[in-house]
């Protein structure tokens, strides 16, 4: 966790994006497809660069047993963010959240 960060992972240690990609994701059932955070990450940078809006830096904590992960995105823009909580058990859910002199997105 770098001195600058606002986000303590689980052992206080926060990870990249990169890194998140490689949480392994738990086996599908026949009622239940998980849906990766990388991939939930991926999609929400996607949409945000539609609007033009950048991600100048992110970083992510993830439960021990990777089923449960938060994450803050510093966005290129002066707006509100957006929090994203991946941790629902039927779907992310999105609050808005408002930072004074940036836009900080936590997802």
């Amino acid at each position: 966790m770098s001195e600058t960060s606002t986000l303590i992972g689980y052992g206080g240690r926060t990870i990249g994006r990169e890194e998140l990609a490689l949480v392994p994701t738990p086996a599908a059932t026949e009622t239940h497809r998980p849906v990766p955070h990388h991939e939930i990450v991926q999609a929400l940078v996607e949409t945000l660069g539609f609007r033009h809006i950048g991600v100048v830096h992110d970083e992510y904590a993830v439960s021990p047993d990777g089923m449960k992960a938060f994450g803050v995105l510093d966005l290129a823009t002066e707006m509100a963010g957006c929090r994203l909580n991946a941790d629902s058990p039927i779907m992310p859910t999105t609050t808005l959240t408002l930072q004074l002199g940036g836009a900080r997105l936590a997802s």
